[in-house]
């Protein structure tokens, strides 16, 4: 993402978590260069930040319903869920997965 002051930043919509410089000031050859050299990222890191997650088994056997009748696209969908709920961000106002992963976790 190029932001107006020509800062390029990589990640998702509205969770750009690396800045890789500026155009003017470092030159398009250098943050292209490092931009290119970070290379892609895991969705789920972008959400919920580097660093060692529970396994699936873990966060479904402690956050999982086994008797709901929630219906997900795929694995992934469900995972996310259970990472929300493992973070305990959802039920602080104004904290969430787009407002930082500096909160602490809440077990």
């Amino acid at each position: 993402m190029c932001r107006p002051n020509l800062d390029v930043y990589s990640g998702l919509a509205g969770l750009y978590r690396v800045r890789h410089g500026n155009l003017r000031a470092d030159g398009v050859a250098a943050v292209l260069g490092r931009a290119l050299a970070h290379g892609r990222q895991r969705d789920w890191e972008l959400w919920f930040g580097p660093g060692p997650l529970p396994a699936p088994d873990e966060l479904a056997a402690r956050y999982g319903d086994p008797a709901g009748l929630g219906v997900h696209p795929g694995p992934e969908s469900v995972r996310y869920l259970w990472l929300d709920r493992w973070l305990g961000l959802r039920s602080v106002p104004g904290v969430g997965r787009r407002a930082g992963l500096g909160a602490e976790r809440r077990d």
